[in-house]
């Protein structure tokens, strides 16, 4: 069997764009295939206070070709939240029929040092919640999950 042969086409997308939301950033890069050529890659922008947020562009893999900037963003961090501080993306997975894609929600506590927890937003209704915080098992942060189905089990891994 031979082993494919890959390309590497270096950047592909830079972030260009007004937004106050996504200013500069296009990290963590996450491909949903749309069909054809073409995948919806979710990535995490930042503002100007250096908190991120998600958006996607659409991209051709033939053309080589961004055929979408969305430049908006489909989730953006919440004062008060488990994400106030920003949102930096893991993976996607589907259950019941409903796409997600896993994060870890960034907080800056005053005077104290940064911590993660890990969440979800529902790519459909946009809806985030919390997946798992920090614990007596995990008790300092938490970060980027990746959630698999196994059988009729969900797993996931995060550090």
């Amino acid at each position: 069997m031979s082993e494919p042969i890959w390309t590497k086409l270096g950047m592909v997308y830079k972030v260009n764009n007004n937004h106050p939301n996504l200013l500069t950033h296009a990290s963590n890069p996450l491909a949903d295939f749309l069909g054809g050529d073409v995948y919806r890659i979710y990535y995490s922008g930042r503002d100007c206070n250096n908190r991120s947020s998600i958006s996607y562009v659409d991209y051709d893999i033939v053309k080589n070709k961004i055929i979408n900037d969305y430049k908006q963003p489909i989730v953006t961090p919440k004062e008060n939240t488990f994400y106030a501080a920003g949102i930096t993306i893991g993976n996607m997975w589907e259950e019941s029929g409903n796409k997600y894609i896993g994060f870890m929600g960034w907080q800056q506590p005053a005077g104290e040092h940064w911590r993660g927890d890990i969440g979800k937003v529902n790519l459909g209704t946009r809806d985030v919640s919390l997946v798992l915080g920090v614990n007596p098992e995990d008790k300092i942060s938490l970060s980027y999950p990746h959630v698999i189905k196994d059988e009729n089990i969900y797993k996931m891994w995060y550090g």
